[in-house]
Order: C-alpha cells, then sequence, then structure tokens
C-alpha cells in the first residue's frame, strides 16, 4: 500500500536526512584527520605481507631511535718515553709524548723520598710537526750523594693535570769535587761543590791576564753546596780562571763568559 504524504512533510523528512547525512560525513572526516594513518612494515616471517605498526609520537606517524650518534671522543695526552740519567753532577731528563693537542705546559718535579715533589723547571708545549713530540731538561743542581725522584707533571689549557711514571737518580759525587755549569755562562753560573766540612769558601774570578774581575765568599756545609755565581753580565765576554778557597786548599776550573 502506498500511502501519500503531504508534499512540505515529505519535503521536511528529505532535508532531515540530507543533515544527519552531512553531519556523519563531516564526523568521519574528523576523525580521519586526528587519527594518524597506521604505518606499514615489511614483516620478516613473511615477504609478501605487511604488519601495521602503530605509531608513536605527538601525531608524527614515525618512531624515533633513543640512541644517539656522537663523534668520537679526542685522544688525550700520553707518554710514550721519560727517562732522566745523571752525569758530572747534573741531571739530564727527557721525554716523548703523543697527542698533545691541549697541552699548555709540562712542570718537571722532583722529589728526595718519591713521595714529597716540589718543582724544578718549566717547559712550555709547542707545536708538533708530528703526532708526537720530544723535550729535554737539565737539573744543574740535584741532590748529591742521595737519590733524586724525577717525574712529569702535564697541564693541559683548562688546568688539568697527568703525570709521568716516576724514574729514580743518584749520584755519586766524591768529597772535594767541584764542578761549574752552565758553560759557555751568560748572566749567572752555578758552583757545585761537595765539601767534607762546614765552614766558608772564597770564590774569586780571574781573567786571562791574572786580574781579579769578580768575587764572593759563602757559607758551606759538609755534603753538597750549590753556590750562585750572578752579575756575570758585567763582565766581558772571554775565558776566566774560577779559583775555589776553602782555607785548607785552593782549586781551579775553567770557566767562559758568552752573552746572549
Amino acid at each position: 500500500m502506498i500511502r501519500n504524504y503531504p508534499r512540505g512533510r515529505s519535503n521536511t523528512c528529505l532535508n532531515l536526512c540530507l543533515i544527519l547525512t552531512i553531519i556523519q560525513l563531516e564526523g568521519f572526516v574528523f576523525r580521519a584527520q586526528c587519527s594518524p594513518l597506521p604505518v606499514l612494515s615489511l614483516s620478516s616471517s613473511s615477504p609478501n605481507k605487511y604488519n601495521a605498526v602503530k605509531p608513536t609520537g605527538a601525531g608524527t606517524g614515525f618512531t624515533r631511535d633513543s640512541s644517539t650518534v656522537r663523534p668520537p671522543a679526542a685522544a688525550s695526552m700520553k707518554f710514550l718515553l721519560f727517562s732522566a740519567a745523571g752525569s758530572n753532577g747534573k741531571v739530564s731528563i727527557g721525554w716523548k709524548v703523543t697527542n698533545e693537542k691541549d697541552q699548555f705546559e709540562y712542570i718537571i718535579e722532583r722529589s728526595v723520598d718519591g713521595v714529597d715533589f716540589m718543582p724544578v723547571g718549566t717547559l712550555v708545549s709547542r707545536p708538533a710537526f708530528s703526532n708526537t713530540n720530544n723535550y729535554s731538561f737539565t737539573d744543574l743542581a740535584p741532590v748529591v750523594n742521595r737519590a733524586n725522584y724525577y717525574r712529569i707533571r702535564s697541564v693541559d689549557i683548562k688546568g688539568g693535570s697527568a703525570f709521568s711514571s716516576i724514574v729514580k737518580v743518584k749520584l755519586s759525587t766524591p768529597v772535594g769535587s767541584l764542578f761549574i755549569t752552565p758553560s759557555p755562562a751568560d748572566a749567572s753560573a752555578t758552583l757545585n761543590l761537595v765539601s767534607k766540612t762546614s765552614g766558608t769558601v772564597g770564590i774569586r774570578l780571574l781573567n786571562t791576564a791574572g786580574r781579579l774581575c769578580w768575587h764572593l765568599h759563602f757559607s758551606i756545609r759538609a755534603g753538597a753546596n750549590v753556590l750562585l755565581l750572578d752579575g756575570l753580565e758585567k763582565l766581558p765576554e772571554g775565558m776566566y780562571t774560577v779559583q775555589c778557597n776553602d782555607g785548607r786548599k785552593i782549586k781551579h776550573l775553567q770557566l767562559l763568559i758568552r752573552h746572549q
């Protein structure tokens, strides 16, 4: 049976259906925009099938690896060699290093017990023409007739420190020995004297004509003594005789003065 409705009523029903359809379609579009599409990945079990991977992150639809790739850290400075040897009342020290890109200086330290170290010299780091660099230093006043312990402390531009190994050196200098360093000398020189007893010693410098050019008295002790001869920059260049008189015996040494 076909019922006939009034035209106005049928138009109202038709408009209502169209409105409901549009609302449903708009809701579908809204949900489609808000919901990220699944990401397809190739299944390892079957090469012809794809598995839906649930997206993670803030609506990106992609997963991000938590690990971060970092460049390798720069190699730090390393001591390759460190040695020390005593001769003629002084100790020659040498060391070899690598990877000293950030190095600032090297401090030479000495100890008489291997525990408490004191600085005896400093060398500033210099540019290397290769991956390695060599340095040398001479300790002109080591402790005589006792063990000397040496080490190198490296200091980088940030203030960090690293230490070399420790090397032991013992100088056996007989009583009465006398030597002077450096030679040639410029403004000063060091006279090393090993005395049997305490007392006073007079030091004089004579030129080639035998004329007295410099003199000074020092108090010494039994054992090793280090006497500083300064003010040599006032003397003309040339060869001088160093005369050492302890009241019992007079000894002579030769000293060359050469100004830089």
